[in-house]
């Protein structure tokens, strides 16, 4: 992958960078410059995983495709961004997590159908993750997890649900696969250590359902994003068939982004328009 970084060489050559990610254990063949007059050879830096901070060590993502886009926050507030790949922010974030380390995931990496990333616990603390409620099953990973009655919410009207695990110092957490990648976006993770941890985690047995504003006016936060995962794409036509076909719903923030007819109505046309969007034969909205 391109990027937009160079670099200056002293006999007036700029580098351009070029950039991969690879797993542990993963190989990479060097190939030939492709020129050899007029230019000097490539060079090659590595920038290796783990990432520490707080009470997060030794962070590894197994995600190549989305190795970039994870990070790790100090201290993660309302108004910070949900994932290193959307424009989404947190709009609501319950007393036990506002303020704490979070581990902040790629949304993409819900398409990875394996374990996303390891970390070691630093010290005894708790670590939550955000579900999104849309995830019509909990991952069989997270069966061990208490899963609590507080909820995240995000700029996309997404309400996630937190599940907590206490972790030992020197503990190895695994962070699994989202459990589904169609109508729903990525879990985040927020660790807090366990003498900051102002309350024990009650545990609930029946999962919340998703918040919907009442009485508000929605506003479109993305056109066409009917599964509201900061992303226009196919799934989201999908999704808006899938709705008028009545085995799924969308939900409100999903509907008021599909109706790109602006005519306050979902129906198939929306979709139909969606799809032409994909390949630059209409512009959103459409009316």
């Amino acid at each position: 992958e391109k990027t937009q970084d160079t670099a200056a060489y002293v006999e007036d050559f700029t580098f351009h960078y070029y950039r991969t990610a690879l797993a542990a254990g993963q190989s990479l063949t060097l190939g030939n410059n492709n020129q050899s007059s007029g230019c000097v050879n490539y060079v090659v830096s590595v920038q290796a995983q783990p990432y520490s901070s707080g009470p997060v060590q030794d962070l590894a993502v197994r995600d190549a495709d989305s190795f970039y886009d994870w990070s790790v926050q100090e201290s993660v507030h309302t108004g910070d961004a949900v994932f290193g790949d959307r424009d989404v922010t947190y709009t609501e974030l319950p007393a036990a997590v506002e303020g704490a380390c979070a581990i902040r995931t790629a949304c993409d990496s819900k398409n990875l159908d394996a374990t996303l990333a390891t970390f070691t616990a630093a010290v005894d603390e708790t670590v939550y993750v955000a579900l999104d409620t849309r995830v019509e099953n909990v991952p069989a990973w997270l069966s061990g997890w208490t899963p609590t009655d507080m909820t995240v919410a995000n700029s996309n009207d997404v309400t996630f649900r937190l599940y907590a695990y206490e972790a030992a110092a020197g503990e190895e957490i695994t962070l699994g696969t989202n459990g589904q990648s169609a109508y729903c976006v990525n879990y985040t993770v927020f660790v807090k250590a366990a003498d900051e941890t102002a309350e024990p985690t009650e545990a609930v047995t029946e999962p919340e359902t998703q918040a919907s504003t009442d009485g508000e006016e929605l506003a479109v936060t993305l056109w066409g994003d009917a599964d509201v995962d900061g992303d226009c794409d196919i799934l989201d036509v999908i999704a808006v068939n899938k709705d008028q076909l009545g085995s799924y719903t969308l939900s409100a923030q999903g509907a008021k982004n599909a109706d790109v007819n602006r005519n306050g109505a979902m129906e198939f046309g929306d979709a139909v328009n969606i799809m032409k969007s994909l390949v630059d034969l209409a512009t959103l909205p459409v009316a």
